[in-house]
């Protein structure tokens, strides 16, 4: 493998991945995609992701704003954080019908009580979208950061 930039090579072959799949296994290749870019380019530019309001990029990615089920998301950073904790740690929900499944929910639990602080759901439609997006717009953000001169080593925030 010949990485050049690996942020943006990785998210450009990720799509590519998703794009080019053909088999019955499609959202199982959308999860192991979606942790990758969660835990990958998103940790490392997770600094430079702007406060967009959420409700703004889910019209942007036609995802219905009824997915967020639980709790308050108010930006795409805060979204990326909890869904990267709740692919993380598996803290996840899978909606099947016939042995196939039709959704996932992604939960957040913070504190000593575990309680419930964030609750999204995807289907599998919307959960595509979701992954072919994300990407696009880390890309965005990696493009400007390298345009601007600034450093890929931002620091993430802890959890």
């Amino acid at each position: 493998m010949n990485y050049e930039a690996f942020e943006r090579d990785f998210m450009e072959r990720t799509l590519h991945i998703v794009n080019d799949y053909k088999g019955e296994y499609k959202v199982t290749l959308l999860i192991n995609c979606l942790l990758g870019l969660l835990v990958l380019p998103a940790e490392k530019l997770f600094d430079r992701i702007e406060e967009t309001p959420l409700h703004e990029v889910l019209k942007d990615w036609d995802i219905p704003t009824s997915a967020i089920r639980n709790g308050t998301c108010s930006s795409l950073k805060y979204l990326i954080r909890r869904m990267r904790h709740s692919t993380a740690h598996l803290d996840l929900e899978f909606g099947a019908d016939k042995g196939s499944i039709k959704s996932i929910t992604f939960k957040h639990q913070k504190g000593c009580a575990h309680a419930l602080n964030f609750d999204v759901e995807l289907d599998e439609t919307d959960l595509s979208k979701f992954v072919m997006k994300l990407p696009s717009s880390l890309i965005e953000i990696e493009k400007t950061t390298d345009e601007t001169g600034g450093q890929l080593e931002g620091q993430a925030e802890s959890s």
